[in-house]
Parts: structure tokens; C-alpha cells; sequence
């Protein structure tokens, strides 16, 4: 189930500012689930209060400048090392004009929208916002709430004698570019690759946008989400890669294996395994690279360890003269199983979509996110690893229990022939071990 997003405003006077700030003076909070994101304490008051005292001009000026960036680019592996170009383009303390805004980031994976909240707190600060917390929200709600809060502030102005300002210009280009599928496209992977709009290259989007006629719409957005600036050198270097040297092998058919229900990619994509696991006739146990090899029609020995492609990412082409075929950006079996068992969930992700080619990348889309949980399932299916490590039936529902240690860990991933990384997010992700054990681990 998604959380809630309201954006709430009562308009206050407040003459001597500029004209759109001055009639847009407001008394305005964020609420998430109905739970105030704008709670402050004011230093001069001594107080806490739930609103802020703000322009809703400029909030609204950020919004619409980087409505495209905040809707369709994903966020890097580590918000808390997202690079200072990104955060201005999500965080609405950029919004600025002098204000003092609150800590809450904005960001999509193309399914859904993630909002996080943190402390801004500063001595030398009249406000000091004090709320923290994250949401998941609907898209489809998070544009409903973005367009309520714009109309909102237009209307303020055109009632106080303010009908053509910027921020009603630049509103209407947003509005009808996303109205356009070809605009809207354009400016979704424009913002995808992390360029503002307008500041991408003319001729690398013309070329992407061609590409994905010929590789596929869903291929070219992932590229562009993880190689970003590079996305033509790089869809380039996985075409020629997989045309010269790629692998041999058979796409399983996806068309029974569809979950259509509202749930996160992950957690689809758990359930979809559990489908193919049953439908090709496998225990719950170890999947072996024999039993790997058989289901795609590839040859068991290019699953052991050997030398990897000079290529980005793991990637397969479908549909090409001679068949199916797949490159490995990686040559350790480990590597080498969960790459194939991402390419696998990524034709399982949208059967029927047609798209020639898929990779398999580090980018925090829903995609990614739906590959790598199906990868995981997959390979390590959760009620095994469970009877394993011995967690029990109930351990979900006990507090006592005790997880597994690093060495529990390493012998679980000798048996399922996986990387202890992976045990490890699969323990993460049902909740049996704590989130900062990845960071960890990747810090080490």
C-alpha cells in the first residue's frame, strides 16, 4: 500500500516582498500520511510548529524546472553520496529565494515515487526543521498532488492581477510536453540520463530516440538511467559485443508467468520465480549450473568462471539472424549465474514488450530492482535459505532470534552457489538483518 502526499497552504499578506512572492505568502506544510515533513521549531518563538512561513512562488519554480528530473530519474546507490547536481534537481531546500526549506528529497524508479525527510537544522538558522521519514508513493498520486499545488499557486496569481509570470509559462511548456508522446518521451530520457531540460545534447537524444525503435524503448531508458553522458558509447559497445562474440542462448517463455497485481518490483518478482520455479520442474533447493544451463540452452561450461567481455554491463539481444545471445560483463561463476538469472527476469518483467535488447545494470529502477529480486529468488529462494540457516516458520513474527553470522552466511552461500552478497540482500530485503549490513559490506 503507498503512502500519502498533501501539500496544504493558507494564503497570508506580506506587501514588501516582490510581487509573485508577495501574493503567494503563505502559511504551508508537507504532510506524509498526514504527518507534517515542514515541523519546525523557530528559535525566536522558542516553539515547534507543523507549517512554515513561505513564498509558494518559488517552491512551486523549483517544482516545475525540475518536474522532469524529479518524476523519471532514478536516484544514485547512496543518497547519502548523491552528488551535488542531483540533489539540487530533487531536494526542495534548493528551492531557495531566500527561504529556508525543508530536508525532503523527491525521486522516482519509473514505478513509484520515493520521498525522503531529514533534520535541517543550523544555528545561525531562524528555523530548524526537526521531522524525519520516507515514503513510497503512487505516481499517478504524486503527479495528481504536484499538479493541485501548481494550479493552486497559478490561481493565486491570475486572482491577484498576476496572469503571465514565468512560473505560468514554464508550467504550460511541462504540461504540454507531458501531453506529447514524443515530447514526453524525449524529455523523460533526457532527465533519465541526469541532464536538466533543454541541456542534453540535440543529436545523442535523436540517436537514442532512433535506437529505441530498432532495440527496444524499456533498453535505451535503463542505458540512459545508468550509463547516463555515456549512453551512446555504450549501447554501441553492447550491440557490437553481442553481434561479434555474444552467447548462444534461449529466452524461457514468459507469456504464464505474469503477476499483475500493485506491489513493489521486488516483490513481483519473488512470486514470478516461485511460478518458474515450479513451472521447470525444480525443488526448492540449490539450482545448479547444470539445471541453470539446461533452462536457457546454453552451454553449462560458459557458466563457470572465465574471462569477461570488455563491455559495461551484462546484456542479452533477442531476436537477432541467429538467434538469442548474451554477453557476461563479469567472469566469476557467481557473477556469471546472477547476471543470467537478471537477463531472465528482465523478459519476465513485461512479456510481450518486444524490446530486442535488456542489461542488466547498477540503476535504481523499478526494472533493476525486479531483475536482481527475481535473480535472487531465483538462485537463493528465501523458504530454503530459511530451513537452512534455520530461521523457523515464525521468525518474522519472534524478536529473539538471533541472524546469522558472517560464517552461517558463507557456508549458506557455498550451498546455493551464490555470493555471500547475495544471501546477505536476500536476508535484508525479507527483514532478518538490518539495511546498513550492505553498506557495510560494500564499505569494507
Amino acid at each position: 500500500m503507498s503512502d500519502t502526499l498533501r501539500f496544504d497552504w493558507e494564503w497570508l499578506a506580506y506587501p514588501e516582498l516582490p510581487a509573485e512572492e508577495a501574493v503567494t505568502f503563505a502559511d504551508l506544510s508537507i504532510r506524509l500520511n498526514d504527518k507534517a515533513m515542514t515541523r519546525l521549531y523557530d528559535v525566536a518563538a522558542k516553539t515547534e510548529r507543523d507549517n512554515l512561513f513561505a513564498a509558494a512562488y518559488p517552491l512551486a519554480q523549483f517544482l516545475a524546472e525540475n518536474w522532469w528530473r524529479i518524476r523519471w530519474e532514478p536516484a544514485p546507490a547512496s543518497l547519502s553520496n548523491a552528488g551535488p547536481q542531483w540533489r539540487l534537481a530533487h531536494n526542495i531546500a534548493a528551492a531557495g529565494a531566500g527561504y529556508v526549506w525543508p530536508n525532503i528529497t523527491f525521486h522516482g524508479d519509473g514505478e513509484r515515487m520515493f520521498m525522503h525527510v531529514g533534520p535541517h537544522t543550523s544555528e545561525s538558522s531562524a528555523v530548524q526543521f526537526v521531522s524525519e521519514g520516507n515514503g513510497v508513493l503512487d505516481a499517478a498520486m504524486f503527479e495528481a498532488e504536484a499538479d493541485r499545488f501548481m494550479e493552486g499557486v497559478l490561481a493565486r496569481l491570475q486572482a491577484c492581477g498576476h496572469p503571465d509570470t514565468e512560473l505560468e509559462q514554464l508550467w504550460r511548456a511541462v504540461q504540454a510536453e507531458r501531453s506529447s508522446n514524443e515530447d514526453c518521451e524525449r524529455r523523460r530520457l533526457e532527465a533519465m540520463a541526469g541532464f536538466d531540460p533543454d541541456e542534453a545534447p540535440e543529436a545523442m537524444l535523436d540517436e537514442l530516440l532512433q535506437l529505441e525503435q530498432r532495440l527496444g524503448v524499456s533498453a535505451i531508458r535503463e542505458l540512459a538511467a545508468a550509463s547516463r553522458a555515456n549512453t551512446l558509447d555504450h549501447v554501441r559497445t553492447l550491440e557490437e559485443a553481442l553481434c561479434a562474440r555474444g552467447l548462444r542462448y534461449q529466452v524461457p517463455d514468459t507469456s504464464r508467468m505474469r503477476i499483475e497485481w500493485p506491489a513493489p518490483p521486488w516483490r513481483r518478482a519473488v512470486e514470478v520465480a516461485k511460478a518458474a520455479r515450479q513451472a521447470w520442474g525444480l525443488n526448492n533447493g540449490p539450482l545448479d549450473n547444470t539445471q541453470l544451463a539446461a533452462i536457457v540452452d546454453l552451454p553449462r561450461e560458459q557458466l563457470d568462471s572465465s574471462a569477461p567481455e570488455a563491455v559495461p554491463y551484462s546484456a542479452s539481444l533477442r531476436g537477432g539472424e541467429e538467434g538469442d545471445r548474451l554477453v557476461f560483463r563479469t567472469g566469476h561463476r557467481h557473477g556469471r549465474r546472477f547476471a543470467i538469472g537478471r537477463l531472465m527476469g528482465d523478459a519476465f518483467y513485461s512479456p510481450g514488450e518486444g524490446g530486442a535488447l535488456a542489461a542488466a545494470t547498477d540503476a535504481r529502477t523499478g526494472r533493476q530492482k525486479f531483475q536482481r529480486a527475481f535473480a535472487q529468488e531465483l538462485l537463493c529462494p528465501f523458504e530454503a535459505l530459511s530451513d537452512f540457516l534455520n530461521l523457523g516458520q515464525d521468525w518474522d513474527a519472534c524478536d529473539d532470534i538471533t541472524p546469522p553470522n558472517e560464517d552461517r552466511i558463507e557456508e549458506a552461500a557455498e550451498y546455493f552457489d551464490v555470493s555471500p552478497v547475495l544471501v546477505q540482500s536476500t536476508l535484508v530485503n525479507h527483514n532478518v538483518l538490518p539495511r546498513d549490513v550492505l553498506e557495510i559490506t560494500d564499505a569494507a
